[in-house]
C-alpha cells in the first residue's frame, strides 16, 4: 500500500478551528499534538466547546484517532488564543 502524509500546523483560537483545516483526501487517521501553553479542547463537530471532548494539556498533549476523511476534528483554547510558534501541530495517514 502508498501511505500519503499530510501535516502542518493550525493556531487553535477560543472558537471552533478546524484541524486541520482542509483534510486529506482518503485518510485514515490523524494525530493532533497541542504545543501551546494552555490547553485545547478537541472533538469531532464544529460545536466543540470547553466541556464536550477531548482535553490535551498544554506543552504536548497528544491524541491519535481513526478519523477517515469525512471526521472533521474541531478544537477551542481554553484561555486565550494560541500564538504562533505555541501552535497544534498535526499529521493525517491514508
Amino acid at each position: 500500500p502508498t501511505i500519503v502524509c499530510g501535516n502542518g500546523i493550525t493556531p487553535v483560537l477560543t472558537t471552533a478551528t478546524a484541524v486541520p483545516t482542509t483534510i486529506l483526501t482518503g485518510r485514515r487517521s490523524v494525530f493532533i499534538q497541542n504545543n501551546g501553553p494552555n490547553e485545547i479542547v478537541c472533538a469531532t463537530n464544529s460545536s466543540v466547546s470547553l466541556t464536550n471532548g477531548v482535553t490535551l494539556a498544554a506543552n504536548g498533549g497528544n491524541i491519535t484517532l481513526d478519523c477517515g476523511s469525512t471526521c472533521a476534528m474541531n478544537c477551542i483554547a481554553q484561555t486565550t488564543n494560541q500564538v504562533s510558534g505555541g501552535a497544534t501541530n498535526f499529521i493525517e495517514l491514508n
